[in-house]
């Protein structure tokens, strides 16, 4: 049994997460220094970006400097986002890394091949490959698990981090599943990026807290870092149409041609990992996930 402190409780992954280690017998410590391993599950708040620094690296800091020596495990929740622009295989190139877009991209939308310009198809993203985040904030996420790896590895304290792509379901209010059901619910066009052909990886959040739970409790978690994603890349147009259809609404789908400020073309998970190491696997089926969110108006972090 294990006494487990979690940075956001309150959460929609901290509920799913605690309801998780009840179950299987684990005690959820209400205070850091009652605890034997802590599962950091906050994000950034605040409107700055000196507030976003001191709430994601500061605080985890602090957590660090004040854990208690009966700390063994922790667990952090780090965004996909770390990894910008996905990799792709190009026909003549093979395995390449295509660069984040500039902001002022415009159509055609899809990356070309770095070396040769040539067309490339969409791949998973490795855990091993490079990290380029094209956001401030995506990158202050990079600083905080490098940060408690680095602490991990200095110490001996079993570090895992978990980069989750979009996270979705009950109570999720960020993301896209969630911004495109909020229209879709009250019959209005939901609004896709560029053309909606680009592709993203969706992952329920009873999944996502199984990962945490997994983590937590498998010896061989420690010091490594595992994608948690469904594995596949979904384009927007095509979750979007699934939701009008659950729905059972009439609304016409309506691509905005614009470009979101670093949003990558195409990001989603290899999970081999994850599976090969933890046993882990998601179950919550897309189709069922956003049925729920567009009936019960619930649903992305």
């Amino acid at each position: 049994m294990q006494r487990v402190y979690l940075t956001a409780p309150d959460s929609p992954l901290g509920e799913a997460v605690s309801t998780m280690l009840r179950a299987a017998g684990h005690d959820i410590a209400t205070e850091v220094s009652r605890a034997d391993a802590i599962a950091i599950l906050d994000d950034a708040y605040g409107d700055s970006l000196v507030a976003s620094a001191e709430s994601l690296v500061g605080r985890t800091a602090a957590l660090l400097d004040a854990m208690p020596a009966s700390v063994k495990r922790v667990v952090v929740a780090t965004g996909a986002d770390v990894y910008g622009e996905g990799p792709a295989e190009c026909t003549d190139c093979g395995h390449v890394r295509p660069e984040n877009r500039p902001n002022d991209v415009i159509a055609p939308w899809e990356p070309r091949c770095p070396r040769c310009e040539g067309p490339l198809t969409p791949a998973g993203v490795r855990e091993e490959e490079r990290v380029q985040p094209a956001r401030p904030l995506s990158a202050l996420r990079l600083s905080r698990e490098d940060l408690l790896l680095a602490w991990g590895r200095s110490t001996g304290l079993g570090v895992c981090s978990l980069r989750l792509f979009e996270v979705y379901g009950p109570r999720v209010l960020t993301g896209a599943i969630h911004g495109m059901a909020s229209l879709i619910r009250n019959n209005r066009a939901p609004e896709l990026p560029e053309d909606g052909l680009q592709t993203r990886d969706f992952v329920h959040v009873r999944d996502a807290a199984k990962a945490v739970v997994l983590a937590l409790t498998n010896a061989r978690a420690a010091g490594q870092i595992f994608n948690v994603g469904s594995g596949k890349g979904s384009r927007l147009s095509v979750v979007a149409a699934a939701m009008v259809m659950a729905r059972g609404a009439e609304i016409e789908m309506k691509p905005t041609g614009e470009h979101r400020r670093g949003d990558p073309r195409h990001l989603f998970a290899e999970t081999m990992k994850i599976r090969h190491t933890l046993g882990w696997k998601p179950e919550v089926a897309l189709t069922v996930g956003v049925g729920e969110a567009v009936a019960l108006g619930q649903a992305s972090v």
